[in-house]
C-alpha cells in the first residue's frame, strides 16, 4: 500500500478521533449540573435579607447516603459569618420524554439515554428544615414546564417531611405534566426526610464550627 495513502488514512483517523472527543466533551459539559445558579443567591437574599449568603457543601458519609434519594444532589449550609441560616439542596430530576417511560422508571436509578430528559432544581430550608422555597432553574425537557411555575411550587413551602406528599391529594396535579410533577413531589419529600435523618450530624457540625470560631 502506498505510504502517502497510509498517512492520509492515519490523519483522517486522528481527525475523526479528535472530533468524537470534542463532541463527547461537549455533551458531558451540557449534562453537568450548575451548582451555583444565580437565582439561588437572589432567593437567599430575599428570604433572609442578607446580601452574599455563604454556601458551604456538607460532606455526607457514603454509609448513610439515602439510596431512595434519586437525584444524588448536593447539600449546602447557608450561613452569615458564624450564624447558621439554614440549608440548600441542589439536585437534578430525570423525567421521561413523552411516551418514553413510566413513573416506575423515574423512581429508580437510571442512566441518561434517549428516553430521559432532566431538570435542575433547589430547595431552601430554614434551620429547622422547614421548606422555605423550591425553584426549578434549568428545565431541559420538551414538556411539563408547568412544574416550574411559582404558584404550583408554593405548595411545598412549610413542608417538614412528616407527612407523605401525594400528587392529586395534598399536592395539586398538573395536566400534561404528570411525570415531572410526580418526580419533583417525590424528590422534595425524600430530600426533606433525608435532611431530617441527618439532623444529628448537621447539628454536630454546626456546634463544632462554632467552637472552632471561638478558639
Amino acid at each position: 500500500m502506498d505510504a502517502g495513502f497510509i498517512k492520509i488514512i492515519i490523519m483522517n483517523y486522528r481527525l475523526s478521533l479528535v472530533f468524537l472527543l470534542l463532541v463527547g466533551s461537549y455533551f458531558c459539559r451540557a449534562q453537568q449540573i450548575d451548582l451555583n445558579p444565580k437565582s439561588l443567591q437572589k432567593d437567599l437574599q430575599k428570604l433572609w435579607g442578607i446580601d452574599g449568603v455563604q454556601l458551604s457543601e456538607l460532606e455526607i458519609p457514603d454509609s448513610i447516603y439515602n439510596d431512595f434519594l434519586l437525584d444524588k444532589g448536593k447539600i449546602y449550609r447557608a450561613s452569615e459569618g458564624n450564624e447558621n441560616l439554614g440549608f440548600a439542596y441542589i439536585g437534578r430530576i430525570y423525567s421521561c420524554r413523552a411516551g418514553g417511560c413510566t413513573m416506575a422508571d423515574v423512581q429508580s436509578p437510571v442512566s441518561v439515554d434517549e428516553d430521559f430528559e432532566y431538570f435542575d432544581y433547589y430547595i431552601i430550608f430554614n434551620q429547622t428544615l422547614r421548606v422555605e422555597q423550591v425553584r426549578v432553574y434549568n428545565y431541559q425537557a420538551t414538556h411539563g414546564h408547568e412544574v416550574g411555575g411559582k404558584g404550583w411550587l408554593k405548595q411545598f413551602i412549610g413542608y417538614t417531611g412528616v407527612t407523605k406528599l401525594e400528587l392529586g391529594k395534598n399536592i395539586d396535579s398538573i395536566s400534561g405534566a404528570t411525570i415531572s410533577a410526580n418526580a419533583i413531589t417525590y424528590n422534595v419529600q425524600e430530600s426533606s426526610r433525608y435532611l431530617a435523618l441527618l439532623m444529628p450530624i448537621l447539628s454536630y457540625k454546626t456546634n463544632q464550627e462554632k467552637s472552632m470560631a471561638i478558639k
